[in-house]
């Protein structure tokens, strides 16, 4: 039922016999009988705190459930709300579940504040409760599917006369090296060039990331590109080549001998994509470190360069 969670636990709780009625606390030995005592009627199940009380009966008095429920044979709630899924609407039931919630609700004001509220405020309130939820859920619904659209599916092409550039770093704390992995594709998604590299670690994944980025612009300075889209799933380095962020670390002279290679084509653009949309990059890094090797690969490319293109989804 599409119902608030607290509404859903109370009947949960209500079908499994959990409420502290009088029948149950009579059990328990906790009273001396067991009486509702609201009516003063013998209180034998949860149906009747729900729906027979006398207080009950108040609210669903104004509500057109009442002659649906007069004509249910069970008092078992789960079976009342099962026969009245074959009787009634999806909406109505709901509505019959919120109003079981808000029985309960008003038993327990009178019961331990002797506070009576208006049946038809009571009414009104579950109407108002219901629908909040499910205007609530529908806008959540919403947002997320917008949220969905915004989130890119996968890499995406660069513009005609471009080429897009992904680069990616993979560390190996233990043997204190990174591997770096540049993939370039043009407009058409061929690739253009593949380079894999093994370098020192210096201890900080931005340094390698960073020396990520600038080894893609040499790879791209080398196959003589003119416009270029440089990519990274790391954000920090991005921030840095784009002079969003600075450093008085020593990485700062990298960055910037990266931004004077860029100065070197005709137009750059730097920007940061979502690791599912770098995963070629990323595996190419993971390679390098897997073999020890610097290579690069024009037009060509080996056996397991071409096994992991189709096998990597981007």
């Amino acid at each position: 039922m599409s119902l608030p969670k607290k509404i859903k636990i109370f009947i949960w709780r209500a079908a499994k016999n959990l409420l502290p009625i009088a029948a149950n606390l009579w059990k328990r030995k906790i009273l001396a009988q067991p009486l509702c005592q609201l009516c003063g009627n013998a209180l034998k199940n949860i149906f009747h705190a729900l729906v027979e009380c006398r207080s009950a009966r108040r609210i669903w008095k104004v509500t057109e459930a009442a002659v649906e429920l007069r004509s249910i044979a069970t008092q078992d709630i789960l079976s009342v709300i099962q026969d009245l899924e074959r009787r009634i609407s999806k909406a109505d039931t709901e509505m019959v579940a919120a109003m079981f919630w808000v029985a309960w609700s008003a038993r327990n004001q009178v019961l331990f504040k002797g506070k009576r509220e208006d049946p038809r405020i009571l009414a009104a309130k579950v109407e108002a409760v219901v629908e909040e939820f499910k205007r609530v859920k529908a806008q959540t619904r919403k947002d997320f599917d917008e949220q969905k659209e915004k989130i890119p599916r996968g890499w995406s092409p660069p513009p005609l006369d471009w080429c897009k550039i992904n680069v990616d770093a993979a560390i190996n704390v233990k043997n204190q090296c990174a591997g770096l992995g540049v993939v370039i594709r043009d407009a058409r998604e061929n690739f253009v060039a593949v380079a894999i590299k093994v370098t020192k670690f210096h201890g900080e994944v931005t340094h390698a990331e960073v020396e990520a980025v600038s080894w893609g612009l040499s790879i791209a300075k080398h196959v003589e590109l003119p416009n270029i889209i440089m990519e990274s799933d790391f954000q920090e380095t991005i921030d840095l080549v784009n002079s969003k962020k600075s450093s008085r670390t020593e990485i700062q002279w990298e960055i910037t001998e990266v931004q004077s290679k860029m100065k070197e084509f005709n137009a750059v653009k730097v920007q940061h994509i979502s690791r599912s949309c770098n995963a070629i990059a990323h595996s190419l890094a993971k390679t390098a470190l897997e073999s020890g090797e610097t290579a690069i690969w024009k037009g060509s490319y080996p056996y397991k360069i071409m096994y992991l293109f189709n096998s990597v989804n981007e």
